[in-house]
């Protein structure tokens, strides 16, 4: 038999996988890629760098210096795409990075929101990772401090969100609110408006105390 003849089903060419095809055409553009030398790096010198310090050892700094940790939401959802697009309509938030698998599902996308950075994807059940429960919610809120609390609620809930808690005044000297999102989430706005110590604070509330720790106190 033609070895072409097998390509073909009832004369009409078999689409071919499309996973295939992407893999094939990205070897091509790595084969025909131009190869570009770049020359050797020369060793660095520190003395040459105008914010070098010569009291400060550069064996050790690196190893003393504490290394300053980020902790970054990652949360996941029914719809990553559609919550990718209402994060930026109704938050304001800006894409940074959107990665779509071959099945269509989100598998890891970046925007942020007034300075912080949120992660996220679509729901991978058969990894353990879950989406959040529209009716019964999130067992975590994501608290972001927005420059106008009452702003950033009307446009949420304008976007499709639920007011849980309309924009008021808190004891501890912030403008705060909640919404759920259509995804699941809970996001607390939380406006800076007054800086208040704890004693002032404990004088607002009837049923919290705020308990200050003492350096003898931390583990």
């Amino acid at each position: 038999m033609n070895p072409y003849d097998q390509l073909r089903d009832d004369g009409r060419p078999i689409a071919p996988d499309p996973r295939f095809a992407r893999r094939l055409r990205a070897r091509i553009d790595a084969e025909l890629a131009p190869h570009i030398e770049l020359p050797d790096r020369l060793p660095h010198d520190p003395s040459n760098d105008p914010s070098h310090d010569p009291s400060i050892d550069t064996e050790t700094s690196t190893m003393s210096t504490p290394t300053r940790q980020i902790l970054t939401p990652y949360i996941s959802v029914h719809d990553g795409p559609g919550a990718l697009d209402w994060y930026v309509s109704a938050l304001g938030a800006t894409e940074t990075v959107r990665y779509v698998g071959d099945d269509g599902r989100l598998g890891h996308a970046e925007f942020e929101l007034n300075g912080a950075k949120v992660m996220l994807s679509d729901a991978y059940p058969e990894m353990g990772v879950v989406a959040a429960d529209s009716s019964e919610g999130s067992s975590c809120a994501l608290h972001v401090e927005v420059p106008d609390c009452d702003a950033a609620h009307e446009r949420a809930v304008s976007g499709g969100a639920t007011s849980l808690s309309a924009p008021a005044d808190q004891p501890h000297g912030a403008r705060g609110a909640t919404i759920m999102d259509p995804y699941g989430h809970r996001w607390m706005f939380s406006q800076p408006v007054h800086a208040l110590s704890h004693d002032e604070i404990n004088a607002n509330y009837d049923d919290f105390e705020v308990v200050s720790r003492t350096q003898d106190d931390r583990p």
